[in-house]
């Protein structure tokens, strides 16, 4: 009940507009995930699998971000009883928010056996003010599978047996279906806190041990062979996330002293990182972490390693920081984060060698804060990427370069100091040891560790966080989606649309300008289309592709030669949608008027009272050398054609090589034969199962030279 309160105070916005307002907001990246929640509820088993209904003619993209299908189905209960959406929503947010804190105040309490300072780690990492920043990533909210799996590793350590192995695997497979981020941490975590164990008890677990864990946990974590498949096809096709990514979106060690620039108390430090990196968890937990430390360290014979280990520590986070940067200081910073880490293991070595010559077996409390300085300091490490710019030709040699070619999943990972909450989780839990120790001193006054408390959650407090409204769709989305529109065009539910424009502004090489409008526009149409069961060529997720980097410059000026032949070559289109509003007054304002000039392929539905256009679209194309048709990919299915070659005199028949590529240097061919007798003719062309089910096939056609050939169908048909 403590903790509801608390959390109550932390989220007093949201609970006045509970039934109104988005948890996190509505646009961008908290939009995505609303729509996560409608596709699984709507399409999950309906679609091929792990493909949805947004992306078209993309395939597989679920797998593009998140899955998101835990937090789904725990909203649709919420739906069935009556709630909206946003209730439900908002209802799992919180709920996530406060197993946060309460799953941690369980796993200190078991490790500690005392209740106030449990309930400190529980509370600072329930209210830790950079999961407040992020509520508008809601799938950062789900941090409570690290501690429960952790909780499942203790267990098991002081307990052997095939439960608590089994739930570890578990834990991380429910954990990756809501944040496959976090699914990675924890699979690094374990061993992080193994490894230490293994450093300072060598004894605590027998070889039979080690391998009931490791086979316990494989089992646990079985499920996810079914899911983890279309992840592995996306990386095929698009490939691992790039060093420079990492890069840019990667921790210094100003990061660990920078709060949200919505932070009650330090909103000022919040320059010195992004906003991806203001990791700051307060004064309290920092002061507690360095007197846990000098009590795991309080012997002259651990001294000197443990100097050297705060001397790498220091030395790599002076280096590290951005305005140090000269590529020599990325490898000075490396070296230190190598030699913090070895200065470390050789301090958890001699302390467990200690402990022994004195008869402690058991683990210990000065152990206990040995491990999880160790995954903090792990964590630490990684969590500055790869420093060095190894586009420009250097080397990174830091642990992040070794952790990316071993650890699974992480090479996939674009914003890696968000392993930071892992760095944070650790020190919470030294911190709480902490209090336990103090509480124990005999001048230690009962109401301090109280008001150690509440200046804790004082310093993580956001006096802002977003809370939005859903935007509503203009009314054309309404009629595409209603029964009657539906029945009168005979509309199936193949045929895609397309919503433009894509973006509000480009640049001169008509290029995306600014990519938080694109995902603004795109996670709209995406949420606003959800319900109208056709196809969405937009899309917005952590994937970049061809058509996101492309089709926004090529349709700038719809409607116009260049946008409507860009459109011919995607298959299944049938409607088109402009909304005025969104593009720039000189474009939209005669949109209809040029629309006349192509009267024979664009047909004007219906103009909204918003001013949004729907057309239908049906285009005749000339083909050429450079014309393509980009058909999914997955399942495989039929591509059937409607062709016309002009008359020619003396050549009644031609020969029309169809190439279907399906990944670099990959592609079949199919000859068809085409009477060039001025009619249309219908073909139908097999498409093939090899492929990366990722990226949408490739239809490009051979026409003689001395022909004038015509396609009008081209419509994709997916084998059940």
């Amino acid at each position: 009940m403590l903790f509801l309160m608390i959390l109550g105070v932390f989220r007093m916005e949201v609970l006045i507009r509970f039934n109104t307002h988005f948890l996190g907001g509505y646009e961008g990246d908290a939009g995505l995930y609303i729509w996560l929640i409608k596709t699984n509820l709507h399409n999950l088993l309906s679609e091929p699998w792990f493909n949805t209904k947004a992306f078209y003619p993309y395939t597989r993209t679920l797998a593009w971000s998140d899955n998101y299908i835990l937090p789904s189905l725990a909203v649709w209960p919420f739906l069935k009883l009556g709630l909206s959406l946003e209730a439900s929503y908002n209802s799992i947010l919180i709920l996530a928010n406060f197993l946060n804190g309460f799953i941690t105040y369980r796993l200190a309490f078991v490790l500690i056996g005392v209740q106030l300072p449990a309930l400190f780690s529980g509370m600072l990492f329930m209210c830790f003010s950079y999961l407040g920043l992020q509520l508008g990533h809601p799938q950062l909210q789900y941090a409570f599978w690290i501690p429960a799996a952790i909780y499942y590793l203790f267990k098991y350590i002081y307990r052997p047996g095939w439960m608590p192995a089994l739930f570890i695997g578990l834990m991380t497979f429910l954990c990756f279906l809501c944040s496959v981020y976090y699914a990675v941490f924890i699979a690094l975590a374990v061993p992080t806190l193994l490894l230490a164990l293994l450093i300072l008890k060598p004894q605590a677990l027998t070889l039979k041990s080690w391998v009931r864990l490791v086979a316990g946990g494989l089992a646990g974590l079985s499920p996810l062979v079914f899911f983890l498949k279309p992840y592995l096809d996306v990386r095929n096709a698009f490939g691992s996330r790039t060093f420079l990514e990492a890069r840019s979106f990667a921790a210094t060690a100003a990061s660990f002293f920078s709060a949200p620039s919505y932070n009650l108390l330090y909103n000022k430090s919040s320059l010195w990182s992004h906003a991806e990196a203001n990791l700051f968890p307060g004064l309290a937990v920092l002061i507690l972490t360095a007197f846990a430390c000098k009590h795991m360290v309080d012997t002259k014979r651990l001294r000197w390693r443990t100097l050297s280990f705060f001397f790498f520590l220091i030395a790599a986070g002076i280096f590290s920081l951005p305005w140090l940067s000269h590529p020599y200081c990325k490898y000075v910073t490396a070296a230190c984060l190598w030699g913090a880490l070895l200065s470390f293991g050789l301090v958890l070595f001699k302390l467990g060698k200690l402990e022994t010559k004195l008869g402690f077996s058991i683990i210990t409390n000065r152990n206990l804060i040995a491990l999880f300085l160790f995954l903090s300091l792990v964590t630490f490490s990684i969590s500055l990427g790869p420093l060095n710019n190894v586009a420009s030709g250097r080397v990174s040699l830091t642990p992040f370069a070794f952790f990316y070619y071993i650890l699974p999943g992480l090479n996939s990972i674009r914003a890696i100091s968000r392993i930071g909450v892992l760095t944070i989780f650790g020190l919470v839990m030294a911190s709480a040891f902490a209090l336990q120790l103090l509480m124990q001193r005999r001048n230690f006054c009962a109401w301090f560790s109280g008001l150690v408390l509440f200046f804790g959650l004082l310093e993580n407090y956001n006096y802002i966080y977003p809370v939005q409204p859903a935007d509503k769709p203009p009314e054309a989305f309404n009629t595409l989606a209603s029964k009657s529109f539906q029945n009168s065009f005979n509309v199936k539910k193949d045929d895609a649309l397309i919503v433009l424009p894509f973006t509000s502004n480009l640049n001169p090489d008509l290029s995306v300008k600014s990519w938080s409008n694109f995902s603004i526009l795109n996670v709209h149409y995406m949420n606003w289309s959800s319900d109208g069961g056709l196809s969405l060529v937009n899309g917005y997720s952590g994937q970049r592709t061809w058509f996101t980097d492309n089709l926004p410059g090529r349709l700038a000026e719809f409607p116009d030669a260049l946008s409507l032949k860009a459109l011919a070559g995607i298959s299944n289109l049938r409607y088109i949608l402009f909304i005025p509003r969104f593009a720039p007054a000189e474009v939209s304002k005669t949109v209809l008027a040029r629309s006349q000039n192509f009267s024979s392929e664009l047909i004007h539905v219906l103009t909204d009272d918003q001013g949004a256009m729907l057309f239908e679209y049906a285009p005749t194309t000339k083909i050429s050398s450079d014309f393509k048709v980009f058909v999914p990919s997955f399942p495989e299915g039929f591509l059937h054609l409607e062709l016309m070659a002009l008359y020619q005199e003396g050549s009644p028949s031609l020969e029309v090589p169809v190439l279907i590529s399906y990944r670099p240097k990959k592609e079949v061919s199919t000859t068809l034969a085409l009477p060039a007798n001025g009619e249309f003719n219908t073909y139908s062309v097999r498409t093939p199962s090899d492929t990366d089910r990722c990226r949408p096939l490739t239809v490009s056609f051979k026409v003689p030279t001395t022909a004038t050939v015509y396609l009008r169908t081209r419509r994709f048909e997916a084998l059940p």
